[in-house]
C-alpha cells in the first residue's frame, strides 16, 4: 500500500497537534471521522478538524443526532484518561 500526498499530509498535521502530548487514546472513527483523545494539560480532542477541550467537545457535538458515536467515543476517552490517571476537568 502506498501513502498518498493526502495520507502524508494528515500524518504531517497529527504530529503537529500531537506535539507535547504526554499520552494518546486512539479513538478509532466514530462517525466516519478520525478521532483521538490525548492529553496535554489536561484532556484534550481531535475529531477530524476540531481540536477541542472536554467541555468545548461535550458542547459542540452534544443535542446532534448524527454524532452519537462521537459522544460515546468522548465517555470512552474520559473513562479510559481517569483509569490512566490524568486530570479531567469536567
Amino acid at each position: 500500500m502506498s501513502l498518498t500526498r493526502a495520507d502524508a499530509l494528515d500524518a504531517m498535521a497529527e504530529r503537529r497537534w500531537l506535539s507535547g502530548a504526554t499520552g494518546i487514546i486512539d479513538l478509532g472513527h466514530p462517525n466516519g471521522w478520525r478521532a483521538a483523545a490525548y492529553f496535554y494539560d489536561g484532556i484534550k480532542f481531535r475529531i477530524g478538524c476540531h481540536t477541542k477541550t472536554l467541555a468545548a467537545a461535550r458542547e459542540y457535538w452534544a443535542g446532534k443526532p448524527d454524532r452519537r458515536e462521537i459522544m460515546a467515543a468522548i465517555d470512552y476517552a474520559v473513562a479510559v484518561a481517569k483509569l490512566r490517571g490524568w486530570r479531567i476537568d469536567e
